[in-house]
């Protein structure tokens, strides 16, 4: 079961109800036990008890925080994806003025077309045939960059128009390798939201007269895990959902391609 694509897809605020419900039963199945044990005579010193709770809570916030900032890392390569993507089409598109009129007609349209197709992705269910749709048009364009082998223009031009054009494909292909492939993996997901769990199993066993105190401090702490992990779902997400990747640039790219460019 891919764990990690469940969590990711999921709705925002399903996913934070989820992560607090399944913590607060944790937190009261610790205190049931607690509890039971206490009936049968199970006596435990609180101060074993603190800090076996302390450092479970501690490395659920170090685990945290690690995941977070990987998350945040990898958000951070995909907004300078765009950037770049869109500066790399850009060149291409105006580089096509040192090409010969037939390429260049041809390529300027695939070109428009693999910005549209990159700008019109509504939904996650999108994504397999963008995909598709974005490597037929890197076959087109590059199949109409190797004819240039074949037209008398100076070999320097054509030099620097393939640069560009590799550099158009090279940028595809690495956005889509940190957008869809490296994500967070299921094992890492399923290790944060165990510590998780057993944190809140853990608070609930060790606090003392749960009715008047715990059911605050287990929400409060359910609460604040759910909410960075919601974050760090919505970053690690196809950009879908609350945290969505500006595409602003490759919409002025795109404007730019229909002015009159000769």
């Amino acid at each position: 079961m891919d764990v990690a694509n469940i969590l990711t897809s999921m709705p925002s605020f399903v996913l934070f109800v989820l992560v607090v419900a399944t913590g607060m039963l944790s937190s009261w199945a610790g205190t049931w036990v607690a509890g039971k044990r206490y009936q049968k005579g199970v006596k435990e010193l609180t101060t074993s008890t603190t800090t076996a709770v302390g450092a479970i809570l501690g490395l659920s916030a170090f685990m945290l925080g690690f995941t977070f900032s990987m998350t945040a890392a990898r958000f951070s390569s995909r907004k300078q994806l765009v950037v770049q993507q869109a500066g790399a089409i850009g060149t291409s598109f105006l580089q096509t003025g040192l090409i010969p009129e037939r390429q260049k007609l041809i390529i300027r349209e695939q070109l428009r077309q693999y910005i549209d197709v990159l700008l019109n992705t509504k939904n996650s269910s999108d994504i397999d045939k963008k995909l598709e749709r974005l490597d037929k048009l890197h076959y087109s364009i590059w199949h109409q960059t190797a004819s240039l082998l074949n037209q008398p223009m100076d070999s320097e031009l054509r030099s620097i128009f393939t640069s560009s054009i590799n550099s158009v494909i090279e940028f595809g292909a690495e956005r889509k390798t940190v957008a869809l492939i490296y994500k967070l993996a299921s094992m890492l997901w399923i290790s944060l939201l165990t510590l998780f769990l057993l944190s809140m199993f853990s608070l609930g066993y060790h606090t003392d007269d749960y009715k008047k105190h715990g059911n605050l401090n287990g929400l409060l702490l359910a609460s604040s895990f759910a909410m960075v992990i919601v974050l760090i779902a919505d970053m690690d997400s196809q950009g879908l959902h609350s945290f969505k990747i500006s595409q602003r640039p490759l919409e002025d790219i795109r404007q730019m391609m229909g002015a009159n460019i000769p």
